[in-house]
């Protein structure tokens, strides 16, 4: 132990580390405490009980969603009778004016952690002491507790025993056969859900070249939960919130967004797009727009406090950056700590992170399959994924039920229309189980991704269906009256 200065010994606690932690968090409330809470920090981990009381008001304010600033914490506190408690205004305004500035939050709180083991290290080693002098216990009786008083104190920092996982494990399968609920978060394809037992905590990496529907398959994963009213979080670095949002509300009305931009959507359409708009700004989406990979998991942290969230999206993995210059221009090397820290947060937030990629140029230029070597940049995408499902467009061999002597249409070199692609969504790597490939439909103007038949047996009707939708279609005049004859349900192509 530390002495203090009449030379009397003191449990391990750093109070410049506890104020500067505490300072820090008044300066930046919703970021700093998302990563004070990323290094397992707890309440009952302050030696000074005014920083207690303190830190565990901040962590209910933030769960309940309630703004967080100097003013809003003071009267939280005053409300409560906490406020002289905490040491009074006064001690607040010290706090803020010490720390200085918040950039530092994570190392003050590793201080706190680690000053905090070594006090329950000090406790344990103290009791031992306490039961050898007593006499209670004989010798050899004692000698065999030790392993086990320590081995306790190791268990409890790094979180539940091997018995009380397995039984949390087991009461949830007892709960799936019962219907009381299902096994990891559902996805909008039924095939694909049984394949992939639903999304469960871990990185999913989904890889593809440009124009293979990855970002789509977001949105329609994105929309498809949280419709059903689960929070999801979307870090999306490759377009702006309006764009992400507005794929949402085009997928859900049903319209094709060349035909609104170009002023060709009929009014009925117009009319149906309002409504989706109104839906989906109720949806329990959460846009995080920082790009560094700090903000990022700082932001899934304040919202799986604050709104529970059960996902979390990040479009894509090659435009994440730490903010390190020299970090952000060796590509393996920045791939690797970004899938390694969303792969910790995952567990650490216990949610399913869906991370979007880039494929290299390899599976274009030898006109095959992507395979999990074709992932861009780095190795470590492929090591650190929980499951990693591989999209790339369908070639004229997979269509093997489409006959082409007996059609007048020739099929194009890869069934490429504006307005049907075929997709083939691979499960490459898959740590919970099966693997496979399935045939996929990408409706690219409506941002719709919707399941086909085996060997896509469905291709003629396809075809045929948007044939004729096509050639029934009118223009729309842009100037004529808003009229809604309730009769508009064909989707046209512009």
């Amino acid at each position: 132990m530390a002495k203090n200065e009449k030379g009397l010994r003191v449990p391990p606690y750093s109070e410049e580390a506890e104020m500067g932690l505490l300072g820090s968090i008044l300066l930046e409330p919703m970021v700093s405490l998302g990563r004070a809470q990323g290094v397992q920090l707890r309440p009952d981990m302050f030696y000074d009980r005014r920083h207690q009381l303190l830190f565990n008001a901040l962590v209910d304010m933030a769960r309940d969603g309630r703004a967080m600033d100097g003013l809003t914490i003071a009267d939280w506190l005053k409300d409560r009778n906490e406020m002289e408690m905490v040491g009074g205004f006064d001690y607040l305004l010290r706090l803020q004016a010490e720390a200085g500035v918040a950039a530092h939050v994570e190392h003050y709180a590793q201080i706190v952690v680690e000053k905090s083991l070594r006090r329950s290290v000090v406790a344990q080693a103290t009791a031992l002491i306490d039961d050898a002098y007593s006499g209670e216990l004989d010798g050899h009786e004692l000698v065999r507790t030790v392993p086990a008083r320590f081995t306790q104190l190791a268990a409890m920092r790094q979180g539940e025993s091997n018995q009380e996982v397995l039984d949390r494990w087991y009461a949830r399968m007892e709960d799936i056969k019962k219907g009381i609920i299902s096994n990891g978060l559902p996805l909008p394809w039924p095939s694909m859900d049984k394949m992939m037992c639903g999304l469960e905590p871990g990185l999913i990496l989904v890889g593809a070249r440009p124009s293979c529907g990855k970002t789509t398959l977001e949105v329609n994963i994105a929309d498809f939960l949280a419709r059903e009213g689960c929070p999801v979080a979307r870090a999306c670095l490759d377009m702006s919130k309006e764009a992400l949002l507005v794929r949402s509300v085009m997928r859900e009305s049903r319209v094709s967004l060349p035909r609104m931009k170009y002023g060709y959507a009929r009014w009925s359409q117009i009319s149906t797009v309002k409504e989706c708009k109104d839906l989906v700004a109720g949806w329990p989406f959460h846009v995080i727009e920082d790009g560094t990979l700090d903000g990022i998991c700082s932001a899934a942290r304040m919202l799986k406090l604050k709104h529970d969230i059960e996902l979390l999206t990040v479009d894509f993995a090659q435009l994440v950056t730490t903010g390190n210059g020299h970090l952000d221009a060796n590509m393996n090397a920045l791939l690797g700590l970004v899938t390694k820290q969303l792969k910790a947060l995952a567990f650490e937030l216990d949610i399913p992170v869906l991370l979007l990629s880039q494929l290299s140029r390899g599976s274009d230029k030898d006109a095959r399959r992507p395979k999990l070597s074709d992932l861009r940049d780095s190795g470590n995408l492929e090591q650190n994924a929980t499951q990693v499902i591989l999209m790339s467009k369908a070639k004229p061999e997979d269509y093997e039920a489409y006959d082409q002597s007996t059609n007048p249409e020739p099929l194009s070199k890869d069934v490429d229309r504006r307005i049907l692609r075929g997709l083939v969504v691979d499960l490459a790597k898959n740590q919970q189980g099966e693997i496979g490939a399935l045939e996929m439909w990408l409706r690219p103007n409506y941002f719709r991704i919707e399941e086909a038949e085996p060997e896509f047996t469905d291709l003629h009707a396809k075809l045929g269906q948007f044939t004729r939708e096509t050639n029934a279609d009118e223009v729309c005049d842009p100037n004529e009256e808003a009229v809604c004859d309730g009769d508009d349900e064909v989707e046209i192509e512009a």
